[in-house]
Order: C-alpha cells, then structure tokens, then sequence
C-alpha cells in the first residue's frame, strides 16, 4: 500500500503580511500555523504578491454572462442540428426544428 505524502498548507499572501508587519508570530493561533513557518516568515519578510485589478463594473459583467449565454444556447442549437441533420437526411423523415432545437444532446 503506497504511503500518503503529508499535505503542504497554504496559507493567504495577507496572513504572512501581517505576521512579519507586527513581528508577532502567534497573532493568528486560531489557524493553527506550525512555529517553523511563521519562523520562516519573519527571517524571510514578507513576498511581493501580483494580483488583479478588478476594474469591471458588475452592471458590464453581467451584460457579458448574459450574451455568452445566448452564444452558448445558440452554438448548442447548432451543435444539434449537425448532429441530428445527417441522421435525418438518412431515414427521410422530416425534421422539426423547434423540437430538435429543446432535444437533449444524447451522447455528447
């Protein structure tokens, strides 16, 4: 039976910020963080850290969910018609395409 190799933690970039800010490496005993690595932390300083600038209103992000929706219902319906069009063109029978169109997709 192969053995588990212990998990490495992670902890939040504001965590370790405020631990090497106070110099205090119990401040946030509730998290349980091992003294060697608040240890490390206080030797090493803090990381420079790369984050996102959200500058999005969510009125413009929920527009742009909005129409990616409709693009995805669109391209569904169209992935349909390819699917089903080439198996109707086979048993000539006729093809609905409002009801093709709420059909699900069967094995794709």
């Amino acid at each position: 039976m192969p053995q588990l190799l212990p998990s490495r933690r992670s902890y939040d970039h504001r965590i370790r910020e405020i631990v090497c800010q106070t110099g205090n490496p119990r401040i946030f005993q509730h998290l349980r963080i091992p003294r060697s690595t608040t240890a490390s932390w206080l030797s090493r300083g803090h990381r420079r850290v790369v984050s996102l600038d959200w500058h999005h209103d969510i009125a413009s992000v929920l527009d742009e969910n909005e129409k990616l929706k409709r693009r995805a219902q669109r391209q569904t319906a169209i992935i349909r018609l390819l699917v089903v069009l080439p198996e109707q063109a086979w048993s000539q029978t006729e093809v609905n395409p409002v009801a093709l169109a709420h059909r699900p997709l069967d094995g794709l």
